[in-house]
């Protein structure tokens, strides 16, 4: 895993949340997904995952190729992305 290309490495929050594009090309995707400044956290409120799907759009044309449901975390991982959280606890979500 590469902080910032394959991964990211967040604050460690007890809650975590996306909060970045959900439309464009696989490496827009991937690109915004591996920014920490796209994640926000908190310890103490608990977030709201997202339901709107994100929308893989072909490099080659403009039209979608995937619309994965983002119900969790968990989906980000379709796009080849593991989330780490934490400085000193590390976890890797699967």
């Amino acid at each position: 895993l590469v902080n910032g290309e394959t991964a990211v490495a967040i604050n460690e929050f007890d809650n975590a949340i996306y909060t970045g594009i959900t439309s464009g090309t696989q490496a827009e995707l991937l690109a915004a997904i591996s920014d920490s400044s796209n994640w926000f956290g908190s310890n103490s409120t608990r977030q709201t995952m997202p339901t709107n799907p994100f929308t893989v759009i072909s490099e080659d044309i403009d039209s979608p190729v995937s619309t994965p449901e983002p119900t969790a975390i968990f989906s980000l991982l379709a796009l080849g992305v593991a989330v780490i959280s934490g400085a000193l606890k590390q976890r890797q979500y699967k």
